[in-house]
């Protein structure tokens, strides 16, 4: 994508103020009012930013129509009705669209944690094998880790390579999702266990890799694969001291390929990785 090229007009008009130290007071230093372009005509005047506002009625009104149901461009198109005109309305759809949405995502962070929680207690009813743990900071959900039979089965049979990945966020509730994964006989990823943790640092890491230890009854993995991470690489030398730990090959490939601008060595390098 190209940079769009920057058009200077020599535009004059600009207010000053300076604060007289004695007396505290503000005051006008300089004033150009002359502008040397057109400016925004009176019609589209409620389009500019800083005149686009949703007040309270607003805001109430459009929260209960749509909590009858009514799709959000309905409640646009009666809210411009109901007062004349769109330029009386004092907002565009896009407001209202973003308006909602953030009512909408702050009722599902009330009750998300509630509902996530109650989702794996009726997993654990039906799946004798299913575990999960979680921790609470300042009365709210911190973290949380959770696997199943079936991820249970796999890591006692493909057990002998463990990927551990926060490659994955969660941009609403800025958590990352760590994956434990592996591969099974067919070369197909296997997932082990899953955790949303609130941070990425060493002490985290290391409980979440502890939960993930008690799950699988002490039995350790053949090796560990990461990112490269500090934080991760200091919690794996803790929990595993034993396990040989080795760096994704994805991660060394991708920095290979940013930092070396040569291909005939990233050909070479394929070869070495990935022995094709």
């Amino acid at each position: 994508m190209e940079h769009r090229a920057i058009t200077r007009v020599n535009y004059r008009a600009r207010i000053w103020f300076i604060r007289h130290y004695e007396t505290g007071k503000w005051k006008v230093s300089v004033f150009e009012s002359e502008h040397n372009h057109p400016l925004c005509p009176p019609k589209y005047r409620h389009l500019i930013t800083a005149n686009r506002v949703l007040n309270e009625v607003d805001k109430t009104q459009a929260n209960s129509l749509r909590a009858c149901g009514v799709k959000t461009c309905h409640i646009m198109g009666y809210m411009i009705f109901q007062k004349g005109g769109y330029d009386k309305v004092g907002f565009t759809s896009k407001d209202l669209h973003n308006q909602i949405s953030k009512t909408r995502r702050g009722k599902v962070k009330d009750g998300d944690a509630f509902a996530a929680l109650a989702y794996l207690l009726s997993k654990a009813d039906s799946d004798s094998l299913f575990l999960g743990n979680f921790t609470l900071k300042d009365g709210r959900l911190d973290n949380l880790v959770w696997t199943d039979r079936a991820s249970v089965v796999d890591y006692e049979c493909f057990s002998d390579v463990l990927a551990f990945d926060t490659t994955y966020k969660k941009n609403v509730y800025n958590k990352s999702l760590v994956i434990f994964s592996g591969t099974n006989h067919h070369g197909q990823i296997t997932i082990f266990r899953c955790a949303l943790i609130s941070d990425e640092r060493s002490k985290t890491f290391k409980w979440a890799l502890k939960e993930f230890l008690e799950i699988i009854s002490g039995k350790l993995p053949g090796g560990v694969v990461t990112d490269g991470d500090r934080a991760m690489r200091e919690t794996i030398l803790e929990v595993f001291p034993s396990i040989p730990h080795r760096f994704c090959a994805w991660h060394l490939h991708r920095n290979v390929i940013q930092n070396i601008k040569h291909k005939h060595f990233w050909d070479n390098f394929n070869v070495l990785l990935y022995g094709q």
